[in-house]
């Protein structure tokens, strides 16, 4: 049992950890995505107004510019031409189109490659190799991991920046505009409308910028606020979402295919042990279904092989048994016969003896003495016949002889005998065979037994009736006999199965007749029945059936 359990439990936390591994490379993996994204929608925007305010300056004044940016957002800028970049040209196609290209640089730092091209002051579109563009294109490189306070800050300011290069009539257009860079809310609202606290407000009446964060398991997010000037109104961005690295739904669906994956790793891993069950199972419910025992052949050192050999050594066990029993029940009919034998021939020759007796009155008690030994004798001879028959039957490799032959002659000529045995007894016969298939002592041995049967318990009449019925030879015993009751017909074709056993003794049963019959049939494929009529003619029937076609057993 331990190696059983071993199994499971070796490979369940092999399947653990496999599945554990690759929900690990799988969250890396859509996270890095997720991560993309989640600049793409919040700081798109900032980078290309960097971008923008970098192409409005040249030499060292850009350069200052950028050293402004880095300084405010703790992030370090990098100035390259297409032709330095680590950009491929497909790369380099979608940064010219979308003006910002984002693709995830580490997966184990999470930093995300940001690089915003700086447009040529000449508004012309260039690969930054032509020798006729006077100002190249060039390309704004940094990292990030997320939107922090300091990168916040610069979005606000550079918003505002760029809203003072335009005349009032056309701010509101060019924050509609700049709205469209991002994933957030962006606009202009008076300060006493916006949702914060005196200190706040102090503090954007000081020119400094607010942050307010909103802490939330599922969506956590940040709202900027920033004075503009002395209007009276605020720049408010946001709610500006905080990257999750396991949001609750992501984690959900992680669960999800994670119990999903182990239920099927733990079907594969019980499926070998259910087969091999199901295997046991199925040899176990052939035991005796053959002439021999069957064997279970399951291989392995666990449990299972282990059940599967003592089931084994079991079959082996209850095989010998039976044929010790077959063994000594034959044993015991022959060395029956031989003391039988001689004592019939004592008797013959007491007989003998008594005939030289004067005394009539002697003569007469034992001749009554000898006739009750000679009919003991009789009925020991006849049980021991039924004995060597049944045992007969029972060996495994008893065969039968198939034959055609009319069956009707032999029918006539039992009940001519019986009628002679048993005169009180009106035998009928309703024929409807001829040509039969079948082992021809065998079945007559079969018809014997039940006629006989009926013979000693029918009150006055029994009837034979052979006839073809849904392709099956049937012949059929009826007579007019008390029955057997219900609680017993399910035992009656059971060896040595007594209903009275003093009636049986009386009417001269061996208690064998009716299971010879039923292993007869068995050898033809057919079957015998016995049911209890309805009717006021006969009482009960006796039936055997067996198909007209070739399917007899040799068993």
């Amino acid at each position: 049992m331990g190696s059983l359990f071993s199994r499971i439990y070796i490979s369940m936390s092999a399947a653990f950890i496999v599945i554990a591994y690759i929900s690990y490379l799988g969250l890396g993996v859509i996270n890095e995505r997720r991560l993309v994204n989640y600049i793409d929608t919040v700081a798109k925007g900032t980078f290309i107004l960097v971008a923008e305010g970098a192409s409005r300056h040249e030499g060292l004044k850009q350069q200052k510019w950028i050293e402004i940016v880095e300084r405010l957002t703790g992030l370090e800028f990098k100035l390259t031409t297409p032709s330095e970049s680590d950009l491929s040209s497909s790369q380099l196609k979608q940064l010219n189109q979308a003006r910002v290209f984002i693709q995830a640089s580490n997966s184990k730092t999470h930093l995300v490659d940001i690089f915003a091209i700086i447009p040529a002051k000449d508004g012309k579109s260039s690969d930054g190799k032509s020798p006729d563009s006077k100002y190249p294109i060039k390309i704004l490189s940094t990292q990030v991991k997320d939107i922090n306070e300091s990168l916040s800050r610069l979005t606000a300011l550079l918003i505002l920046n760029d809203l003072g290069r335009f005349p009032k009539n056309k701010r509101d257009q060019r924050l509609i505009d700049i709205k469209g860079l991002y994933g957030f809310d962006i606009k202009t609202l008076p300060i006493n409308e916006a949702a914060l606290t005196s200190n706040q407000r102090q503090r954007l009446k000081n020119r400094d910028t607010v942050i307010s964060l909103k802490d939330s398991i599922i969506e956590p997010n940040i709202h900027v606020y920033m004075s503009l000037g002395n209007s009276g109104n605020l720049l408010e961005l946001g709610p500006i979402p905080l990257f999750n690295w396991y949001p609750i739904n992501l984690l959900i669906l992680i669960g999800v295919l994670v119990l999903i994956f182990m239920a099927g790793a733990s079907y594969f891993s019980v499926r070998p042990l259910e087969t091999r069950l199901k295997l046991l199972s199925y040899e176990v419910s052939r035991l005796g279904s053959k002439k021999k025992l069957a064997r279970v052949s399951i291989t392995g050192s666990d449990a299972i092989t282990n059940l599967a050999s003592h089931i084994n050594l079991m079959s082996d066990q209850i095989e010998q048994l039976l044929e010790n029993q077959r063994d000594l029940t034959l044993a015991v009919s022959h060395d029956l016969k031989t003391p039988i034998a001689r004592l019939k021939f004592r008797l013959t020759d007491i007989e003998d003896e008594v005939e030289a007796l004067n005394n009539i009155k002697s003569k007469n008690a034992f001749n009554e003495s000898l006739s009750g030994a000679r009919k003991d004798i009789f009925q020991l001879e006849s049980l021991l016949q039924e004995i060597l028959s049944y045992a007969e039957l029972e060996r495994d490799d008893r065969t039968i002889n198939i034959s055609k032959f009319n069956i009707k002659p032999k029918l006539e000529k039992l009940i001519d005998d019986l009628s002679v045995l048993h005169p009180n007894i009106e035998i009928k016969l309703d024929n409807h065979l001829n040509t039969i298939s079948a082992d021809s002592s065998l079945l007559s041995r079969a018809i014997e037994n039940l006629t006989t049967n009926a013979c000693r318990h029918a009150k006055s009449r029994v009837l034979i009736t052979s006839q073809i019925v849904d392709s099956m030879f049937e012949i059929s015993i009826k007579d007019d006999g008390q029955g057997v009751p219900i609680e017993h017909q399910h035992k009656i074709f059971e060896p040595f199965y007594r209903i009275d056993s003093s009636r049986n003794i009386k009417s001269g049963g061996t208690g064998l007749g009716l299971s010879i019959v039923e292993r007869i049939m068995k050898l033809h494929s057919g079957k015998s029945t016995y049911k209890l009529l309805d009717n006021s003619d006969y009482a009960s029937e006796f039936m055997i059936q067996w198909p007209t076609k070739k399917e007899h057993s040799d068993k």
